[in-house]
């Protein structure tokens, strides 16, 4: 009796210690990949509704002035929300659009059904088939 009694303890303190476990992962449910504009309070310390060059770099160091003057659609010398979601969501079009024009075969390179790269005709192992372009007589 007393080791059904132990059994019994046991069984129903594992059950207690994993339920709160179990809880947790039904109430927050998995991110789903950052969202476009994800972040753009936290970057806007001033809370102007605009990222300044400062903030932004302050935010992610490794951003340049070339790509924030890309970002700054009306070259007011700040990036708003909106120009920021119109900028991740071109940038994320014109990345779908090359995947697909190099999965159709119009890219700078073919793609191939085995994803190996054909080898430059002087064996030089180059990724693009400079083969397949028609040579010219001299």
């Amino acid at each position: 009796m007393k080791k059904f009694f132990l059994l019994l303890v046991v069984i129903l303190l594992a059950a207690l210690t994993a339920f709160p476990v179990l809880a947790e992962d039904q109430a927050a449910p998995p991110a789903k990949g950052k969202k476009v504009g994800m972040g753009f309070d936290k970057m806007d310390t001033d809370k102007d509704g605009n990222l300044s060059f400062e903030e932004l770099k302050a935010a992610r160091p490794k951003t340049s002035q070339r790509l924030f003057d890309k970002m700054d659609a009306d070259n007011d010398k700040s990036i708003s929300k909106k120009e920021l979601m119109a900028f991740q969501k071109a940038r994320k079009e014109a990345a779908e659009k090359r995947k697909a024009d190099k999965q159709d075969g119009k890219g700078e390179c073919n793609a191939q059904s085995d994803d190996k790269p054909k080898k430059h005709p002087k064996g030089e192992g180059k990724k693009c088939d400079k083969a397949a372009a028609p040579e010219t007589e001299s």
